[in-house]
């Protein structure tokens, strides 16, 4: 039995080019120590995306993953922005503007919250 089902890996990561790879690897890890390697694909992406919206503004993140006792897979980045994420809507051309709406159609369920202490947290759900 593995010890995931409370808060498990937090990581502040700088808004740099490495911290999308060291997310996912961060994440890739903890599901194979808990045996979840089946979602491994959708997490790691789920990650990637979340973690690039958050520095994309330039701001240093806090992620935070963990397996809850149903088992699935919960990401929460937290940055010191305002606002709320909005799904997109991209023109065909666009290069951008579809991060969230992966989240949407990978995750069981995703939104955001605001922080207390200032920012918000976005998160996901998956498993």
């Amino acid at each position: 039995m593995c010890a995931c089902t409370t808060p498990h890996y937090a990581l502040a990561l700088k808004a740099t080019a490495a911290a999308v790879p060291t997310g996912r690897e961060l994440v890739r890890a903890m599901l194979e120590e808990c045996g979840l390697e089946p979602l491994t694909d959708d997490a790691t992406l789920i990650t990637a995306e979340l973690l690039g919206n958050a520095i994309r503004h330039g701001e240093d993140v806090v992620l935070l993953v963990y397996v809850d006792r149903e088992r699935k897979l919960n990401v929460q980045v937290w940055d010191p922005g305002p606002g709320e994420p909005r799904v997109g809507a991209p023109e065909e051309l666009d290069e951008g503007g579809r991060g969230l709406m992966l989240v949407e159609a990978l995750a069981d369920e995703w939104g955001s919250m605001p922080d207390v202490l200032g920012g918000k947290v976005v998160w996901a759900r998956v498993g």
